[in-house]
């Protein structure tokens, strides 16, 4: 049997107040959807209520089927839009979310995750996956790489540890990183799923790639962004289950440069969108198993020297909290018995001492602890990984960039399926079940 699935995925940049343009391209973004012809919709930084209402009014005939998913303070600022009937959702916060005190950032009010939504299309089960991993504010000075690593992990392990019934899987969203670091690594490699972008054999392979986030087509693309040919981070990635297997991928990024009639574009990012053509064959097909490859093994040490690096710094940051409450406090406790010779101005000074000697303290303990803890999880779950690793048969690793080479019907980046072994009189016998060789 045939059959075809299309999506798309857009970053809307809703930000309040900070977006330019926000209200009316919210308009136009909607406008467009409602007469677009996709199976599934995928959006990211919707966070206002009423930026998601005015989409659902709009597209509601189109796509029936939609849920937002609803974390933090104020919202994930994820979506799924469907034509089709949705039949379970759920939403996995990770445990490292950014700081709450970088409230410019706003990364931490989001309570950032994975959203799934499990739909059924042309007999086929659909798991959809979206996520916003953690903003890079600074290229130079990324503070934030280690944050996006322990979520993309999560990521990978919660898509790989819910999909097991799932006969297609796509996971879209705005991943804030680019093929060459370690978080989409981690999502390939560890997730076993396939970048769209590099199974489209018209895409172009070599850098410099069709930029979606500071593309220079973008009307939002400031004149010196230090990014020459802007940065690919938004990612439609697919996987298929049992019997069923992609046959073609089409690839494109469908959004016109300029809204209707105005001089900006839709959002500060590029939309994706693929088309898959997908054959499921008659039978159950050869089993899944997830059996790791030696390159996918060096990624998750990779992963693991980051995590260990950042704890060294989160050790140096608790210190200095640490040094300065106490100086802090030895200032209050050193002005207690002066007169009030400056009136309110004194008074002032003392209060400002007094909240940052509680924002330092806050700072050295609790917060502290709380990101050391999550950080230490996420250690946790990669060493478990490996150690699965070790205890599967050794397969031929995969050379770097053979990511960027494999063919649609090419086996997954770090994932093997596994063959029925032969026993000792000729006859095939089923691979064991076990959770060592990571059989779901």
């Amino acid at each position: 049997m045939k059959s075809q699935v299309k999506a798309v995925t857009l970053n809307c940049w809703g930000v309040p107040v900070v977006a330019r343009d926000r209200k009316a391209r919210m308009e136009a973004i909607a406008e467009w959807l409602s007469s677009a012809d996709y199976d599934f919709v995928f959006l990211e930084e919707v966070w206002l209520k009423s930026d998601y209402a005015l989409i659902r009014d709009k597209t509601e005939k189109t796509y029936p089927f939609a849920h937002y998913f609803y974390s933090g303070v104020i919202g994930s600022g994820t979506c799924v839009l469907s034509r089709h009937p949705l039949s379970t959702s759920l939403y996995h916060r990770s445990p490292v979310n950014g700081f709450a005190h970088m409230v410019h950032h706003g990364d931490w009010f989001g309570g950032k995750g994975v959203g799934l939504c499990q739909a059924h299309c042309r007999g086929l089960v659909i798991n959809l996956y979206i996520t916003h991993l953690h903003a890079n504010y600074n290229k130079a000075r990324d503070v934030y790489s280690c944050h996006r690593l322990v979520q993309s992990f999560d990521c990978a392990q919660f898509v790989r540890m819910t999909s097991a019934g799932a006969d297609l899987i796509l996971f879209a969203g705005d991943f804030n990183s680019n093929p060459d670091e370690l978080p989409y690594k981690v999502i390939t490699h560890c997730a076993g799923l396939k970048d769209a972008y590099y199974l489209d054999s018209e895409t172009t392979k070599e850098p410099p790639e069709e930029a979606t986030c500071e593309a220079p087509k973008n009307s939002y693309t400031s004149r010196h962004s230090a990014l020459e040919h802007g940065e690919r981070i938004d990612f439609i990635f697919v996987g298929t289950r049992g019997p069923t297997r992609l046959e073609d991928v089409s690839y494109c990024q469908p959004l016109p440069e300029l809204v209707a009639g105005c001089q900006h574009g839709y959002s500060d990012h590029e939309a994706v969108a693929v088309s898959l053509r997908l054959v499921t064959d008659s039978g159950e097909g050869e089993k899944w198993v997830f059996h790791p490859c030696d390159y996918r093994d060096s990624v998750l040490r990779e992963s693991l020297v980051e995590c260990e690096t950042y704890l060294k710094s989160l050790h140096i940051d608790q210190i200095f909290h640490v040094v300065v409450s106490v100086l802090l406090l030895a200032v209050l406790v050193a002005t207690l018995g002066w007169p009030v010779l400056h009136g309110w101005g004194q008074g002032l000074l003392r209060l400002l001492v007094s909240l940052l000697f509680g924002y330092t303290l806050f700072m050295a303990t609790v917060w502290n602890r709380i990101e050391r803890a999550g950080i230490v999880a996420g250690m946790c779950d990669l060493r478990v990984a490996l150690h699965r690793s070790s205890d599967s048969s050794p397969t031929t690793p995969l050379p770097p960039d053979d990511n960027r080479k494999l063919s649609v019907s090419g086996e997954l980046p770090g994932v093997c399926l596994e063959q029925p072994r032969r026993s000792l009189t000729g006859e095939s016998a089923a691979p064991e079940r076990s959770a060592a060789n990571g059989d779901l």
